[in-house]
């Protein structure tokens, strides 16, 4: 038996990897040092690279003064101005007219920012790109995207335009403000979940998003936790709309970007579509229910789009939930349920009809108001005039009460009072014109001592027992 020569390393067993490729966000989070998490990243897999252009091109792409951007109202582009807008001062618009209170995001996209509106006070959202145009192909797209959104009409379920323009190469888009996104929602969350009776809320906000985007042939393409929005009231919105696709006008071939843990497997093979749709967003509402964290490639981003999930991550669902969503996910895309026919779920008809229960107490309580406002206005000049009556009459009880008091007081003033010689002859007149106290020293007598208020008091008391008929 030989032995191997000095230095020569022995073969490193290989082990098969026993354990699911799929894993947890908060498994994820333990592993990861907290100096790394970046929790405003929203990067976005690109698919194709924009073509890299020469400096002379990107320099007449380049504009000294703000240009806004609008497809279906271009006469009207002078109104966009600000009033705080100094075109001679070298700062942009964008510094010149907004106040930045805080960034809310940063990616490979650009960055947005949460704003105050000098105008109207009202805050925003405003997403500028980070670099330049590099190319007229590349401006192109960034505008596609300002031409898509302004064809949508307003929806409750669909983050709402405001404007957009560009300056100095940059490129910028101004909507709504939302509360946060709903990764940055559940990345705060315990065990990076959402709780299942909230989340069928949610669930109902985005289908009805989608529902109204697929109505009208748009594809949304980019269906994603960092692409939906909350409000302040606890109400989702899709957002985003870069990638969206009109299937009026644009040629569908293949998706030009896309994050690959969200994106079907017939969008990386061939075309997005309606079901594609579908797709990304049972893949979303399975992670944020369950905590996965979704792969991007591999066994474990195969096991996904093949319905092979463990039962570890599904542990705590309901079945409804659990079936609806491999439903959403079914590796056949002519199999899985259009956005109107989920919304037939029995889950979504009783939330919509506590929805519509709900506005119908909010629209009672505005009449009640609106009502009570109403019969108080018709009351008002009523009060008014019953005031013054009361008034009046205070007035004349007044009058005669100083009448009154008039004529008592004129047989009590000094000219009309006459000193007595003794207490044999009209006692209380003496004792009104003259009051002494009775001392026990000898039955003298010397003035009282008592305030004037006390004496006034007395001498109304008395006076209604005077004889006024001997008074001269």
């Amino acid at each position: 038996m030989g032995i191997p020569p000095v230095g020569t390393p022995l073969p490193r067993p290989v082990f098969f990897n026993t354990g699911s490729p799929l894993s947890t966000k908060r498994d994820k989070l333990k592993k990861t040092p907290a100096s790394k998490r970046n929790p405003l990243s929203a990067r976005r897999l690109a698919l194709t690279t924009p073509s890299v252009s020469r400096f002379r091109e990107r320099s007449e792409l380049r504009t000294s003064r703000p240009v806004f951007i609008s497809y279906f109202n271009k006469k009207n582009d002078g109104v966009a101005y600000s009033s705080h807008y100094d075109c001679t001062s070298s700062e942009p618009y964008f510094d010149q007219c907004f106040i930045v209170k805080r960034q809310l995001g940063e990616g490979s996209f650009g960055e947005v920012f949460s704003v105050i509106s000098k105008d109207d006070d009202k805050p925003y959202a405003i997403k500028r790109s980070l670099e330049p145009y590099k190319s007229h192909v590349d401006r192109d797209t960034k505008l596609r995207e300002v031409e898509k959104h302004q064809s949508l009409i307003s929806h409750p379920n669909l983050v709402r335009f405001v404007r957009a323009w560009e300056e100095g190469g940059f490129f910028f888009i101004q909507t709504e403000l939302c509360d946060r996104s709903l990764d940055q929602y559940v990345a705060v969350t315990p065990n990076c979940t959402v709780p299942e009776p909230k989340l069928w809320d949610f669930f109902y906000d985005l289908l009805q998003g989608l529902d109204f985007l697929h109505s009208r042939d748009f594809i949304h393409v980019d269906i994603k936790p960092e692409n939906i929005f909350l409000t302040t009231d606890g109400h989702c919105k899709l957002g985003d709309f870069g990638l969206m696709i009109d299937l009026k006008k644009d040629k569908v071939k293949s998706a030009e970007e896309g994050d690959s843990k969200y994106l079907a497997t017939e969008v990386l093979n061939g075309s997005p579509s309606k079901p594609s749709d579908i797709f990304s967003l049972g893949v979303t509402i399975l992670e944020v229910a369950s905590g996965l964290d979704l792969p991007s490639h591999g066994d474990g981003w195969e096991m996904i789009r093949s319905q092979n999930i463990p039962d570890q991550f599904l542990k705590g669902l309901s079945p409804e939930l659990i079936h609806t969503v491999n439903h959403m996910i079914d590796p056949n895309a002519d199999a899985r349920p259009t956005a109107s026919h989920l919304l037939k779920h029995r889950r979504f008809k009783h939330l919509n009809t506590k929805r519509q229960i709900s506005m119908f107490r909010q629209s009672v309580h505005l009449m009640t108001l609106c009502w009570m406002y109403a019969i108080g206005s018709l009351l008002k000049p009523l009060k008014a005039i019953k005031l013054d009556e009361v008034k009046t009459s205070n007035e004349t009880v007044s009058a005669d009460f100083l009448k009154r008091k008039q004529f008592e007081m004129e047989f009590l003033s000094p000219e009309h009072k006459r000193p007595c010689p003794s207490f044999s002859h009209a006692p209380y007149e003496f004792a009104v014109s003259n009051p002494r106290s009775i001392s026990s020293r000898g039955g003298q007598t010397e003035p009282a001592r008592f305030s004037g208020r006390l004496r006034t008091r007395y001498t109304m008391k008395k006076v209604g027992k005077l004889d006024f008929s001997k008074i001269e």
